[in-house]
């Protein structure tokens, strides 16, 4: 958030659904800013993860994390 003006490129953000408050509130206010810059890729919510599990839904291609990733790839 500090350093906004430094993103050139579309972000996705992701969250997930067992996450503390705080860290679903700070995904909104990112994903928010990007929208409002025009850099919001996508806005992705991981089920049945929290905060550290995130990461694991990359290793299955067919999910929604892993779509959005290869979105921003362009594959």
């Amino acid at each position: 958030m500090r350093h906004l003006d430094r993103i050139t490129c579309p972000i996705a953000v992701v969250s997930a659904d067992q996450d503390s408050p705080e860290f679903k509130r700070q995904s909104d206010v990112f994903g928010e800013a990007l929208r409002g810059m025009g850099r919001l890729a996508s806005r992705t919510i991981a089920f049945n993860a929290n905060h550290f599990q995130e990461p694991e839904h990359l290793k299955d291609p067919d999910t929604e994390v892993s779509q959005a990733a290869f979105k921003l790839m362009g594959i």
